[in-house]
């Protein structure tokens, strides 16, 4: 179909420009957006624009760091939209309406601190840069705390066997987790494993003694490539671990002395080795010059056997963090952190699954355990009106493991599916944090996410339409048919939301509109026909005056042919 003259059509809207910031990208167009939202999973961020039509291409974005496309459509009559397609979850403060269109800032950082107990505080820090996601989540111990001590779990109290860290937690009686060392795909690990007393696990005779954590029974912390000797363990240069209390072997060291010092190649955990570089999901250990011992894993948005760090870069990372001593441990998809029965490591665009292995470091503190594990997210309306200024208010009780309220001034992160949000994060006082959330001009339903640590609470509201206002007409010809249109009606309420089961009327036919408020009606011209205005008719006085072109010319009548004179008879 072709475009055909029409009244009370959209005005029609062309596409601008994009142009690079230093940190995302600026859409800039001289209209005004009637809407901007998220959607989830794949990421979106959706910018409205009401009451035009398309009016011509669309230029191609840049190709910028962490955003995977730009689609520009026409989803009904009256609105245009643009979806940007993300590869991570974006706060709602990062995009911002600005005088010449929309400002998308990809980069942001946020960090969260959780105190578990008197000798054990939880980070967890979210960042993008340069459209790399990173997630990392740290458990600072002190094991000078009589309360508190390190524990290696074995999968099942077996060497040959696997099982999931949180399984490991709940069983051994822990607070939190990691997994532990390298293993084998059969069960049993990989390297030293040494608990109870005794070497439950050697190191691999094929390689080259690997990097160890040892805590002694004075509860400070080692770290040395070791190996088994005669039920001991002892370095390469021959150093014995005398009162070793546990051991937990992995590799390569990532720090020594305060300095970044992998022994890579040394342990065969490069290239020419069992290649561990690429960027994947990390679980490390490090220890400060204090004393204090971290526990650190770095994962990825949505998966973690592809996303993540270096192990340059975790070590880096641990170094700015005050670590002065550091190994790396078994990683990519064996990467989880977890406090009580929460898996904590995985991405919000990730399943909160965790992988069963052979060993796990283990953090136990006697101590009651409070930090935030449920979160109970209710909203004040369960309707509001697609008019794109109405306001909800929206509570995040959360609570202990125990139903206790958490301690006051715990941040709570609010994250929303199609509602506008007046601010991304509020902390709590008696338990509860709370965010107003504001109507978009976008009829649907909207959710709301409340992320307090790993707990999430979840909210629903329903965006709804307004009683239709106008009426908007579009004719378009039938290319293959001549004097042939289809008329699109779209019934609007005042905020231009298309209203659905509106009946709507034209030469004697009537039709109801239909989710997207618009339904299509044939409308013929015979030959010859002058051109005319009909109207569109509906309910409460809706009407629009639609002019359709003259009908295709009638045809030429063709001219008779001369008849031939007959031939005169013979003899005449």
């Amino acid at each position: 179909v072709s475009l055909a003259a029409t009244a009370e059509e959209p005005g029609l809207f062309y596409f601008f420009s994009w142009q690079r910031t230093a940190s995302g990208l600026h859409l800039v167009s001289s209209q005004k957006p009637s809407s901007i939202y998220f959607r989830r999973l794949p990421e979106k961020l959706v910018i409205e624009f009401a009451g035009v039509h398309l009016g011509g291409g669309a230029p191609g974005a840049p190709n910028v760091a962490g955003i995977s496309e730009v689609r520009w459509r026409q989803p009904d009559l009256s609105h245009v939209v643009c979806e940007v397609g993300l590869n991570f979850r974006l706060p709602a403060n990062q995009v911002k309406l600005v005088s010449d269109g929309v400002q998308i800032d990809l980069d942001y950082s946020w960090e969260d601190r959780f105190r578990l107990t008197p000798a054990v505080v939880w980070t967890r820090m979210e960042r993008v840069l340069g459209g790399r996601y990173l997630l990392w989540n740290q458990l600072q111990v002190d094991p000078s705390d009589p309360a508190t001590s390190l524990e290696v779990g074995l999968a099942k109290d077996r060497t040959d066997s696997r099982e999931r860290p949180t399984q490991m937690i709940g069983r051994l009686g822990a607070l939190a987790g990691v997994n532990g060392g390298y293993f084998a795909d059969s069960g049993g690990p990989l390297g030293v494993v040494y608990k109870g007393g005794k070497l439950v696990s050697p190191h691999v005779g094929r390689r080259p003694p690997r990097t160890t954590l040892g805590v002694m029974k004075d509860r400070t912390i080692a770290f040395e490539q070791m190996m088994a000797q005669k039920g001991q363990l002892a370095s390469r240069s021959g150093e014995t671990w005398n009162d070793v209390e546990l051991a937990l072997g992995g590799g390569p060291r990532l720090l020594r002395r305060g300095q970044v010092a992998l022994t890579t190649d040394e342990e065969e955990l490069g290239p020419r080795g069992n290649d561990i570089t690429r960027v994947t999901a990390r679980t490390a250990v490090a220890s400060t010059k204090d004393g204090k011992v971290l526990i650190v894993t770095a994962s990825g948005y949505n998966d973690n056997h592809l996303q993540g760090l270096r192990l340059e870069e975790v070590a880096g990372e641990i170094l700015r963090r005050g670590g002065n001593e550091a190994m790396n441990l078994d990683g990519g998809a064996s990467t989880v952190m977890a406090v009580g029965d929460q898996v904590v490591s995985t991405g919000p665009g990730s399943p909160r699954l965790e992988k069963a292995v052979a060993t796990t470091l283990l953090v136990k503190d006697s101590r009651a355990q409070a930090y935030p594990y449920r979160i109970q997210l209710t909203s004040s309306e369960s309707e509001l009106p697609a008019d794109g200024t109405s306001k909800l208010r929206l509570e995040a009780r959360v609570t202990d493991p125990a139903g206790r309220p958490v301690a006051d001034g715990t941040p709570v992160r609010f994250y929303a599916e199609r509602l506008g949000l007046a601010k991304p994060m509020a902390t709590t006082s008696n338990g509860l944090a709370v965010v107003e959330g504001v109507s978009l001009a976008s009829p649907g339903n909207g959710k709301i996410f409340a992320d307090c640590a790993a707990a999430r609470g979840q909210a629903e509201v329903r965006l709804a339409a307004g009683p239709a206002a106008r009426v908007w007409t579009l004719l378009q010809t039938v290319a293959s048919t001549p004097g042939k249109y289809s008329l699109t009606v779209q019934a609007v309420d005042r905020w231009q939301n298309g209203v659905k089961g509106v009946p709507l009327s034209i030469l004697e036919k009537s039709q109801l509109t239909g989710a997207n408020g618009q339904t299509t009606f044939e409308v013929l011209q015979e030959p010859g026909s002058a051109a005319r205005s009909l109207t569109v008719t509906g309910e409460g006085g809706l009407s629009a005056v639609v002019v359709v072109p003259s009908g295709p010319a009638l045809p030429s009548p063709s001219p008779s042919p001369n008849p031939s004179p007959s031939p005169a008879p013979d003899g005449t």
